[in-house]
């Protein structure tokens, strides 16, 4: 079966967070301190900007490579979209709440940043796997 534009879209995220992200925790890692600094401030704002600018490339270039218009979201790609919603709000949610826990317990605001950074690229990473998954699934 190929896969379809939305499909793809999802492949596009997933790799590219991981991999930015993946980076982005690579350099900060061990902390040089309790709070972050300014080389990190900066580090984080590039790799939010590389993030746009290759979803950006990247989708023109998916829509460069489709032969026909992508049909508008039917019932099943709004089910699959709500079920990645679902597990994404739960991933945050527990994210949220154990970055809560490392601000009560860790003096500084390195950790409690990277723990809520880390919530949400787990969140979007979650989102992008199920509907994959679904995708693929054929539900």
């Amino acid at each position: 079966m190929r896969s379809g534009f939305k499909e793809n879209i999802q492949w596009l995220t997933l790799v590219s967070v991981a991999v930015i992200y993946g980076y982005y925790l690579s350099k900060v890692l061990p902390p040089q301190g309790p709070d972050i600094t300014r080389e990190q401030i900066v580090l984080f704002a590039s790799m939010v900007v590389l993030l746009v600018v290759i979803t950006i490339i990247g989708g023109i270039f998916l829509v460069a490579l489709e032969k026909y218009r992508e049909p508008k979201d039917d019932e099943r790609d709004k089910l699959i979209a709500l079920k990645g919603n679902s597990i994404a709000g739960w991933v945050l949610t527990i994210g949220v709440i154990a970055a809560m826990h490392v601000a009560w317990l860790v003096p500084g605001n390195f950790w409690i940043m990277h723990a809520l950074l880390m919530s949400l690229v787990a969140s979007q990473l979650a989102d992008s796997a199920t509907r994959i998954f679904h995708y693929r699934l054929g539900s």
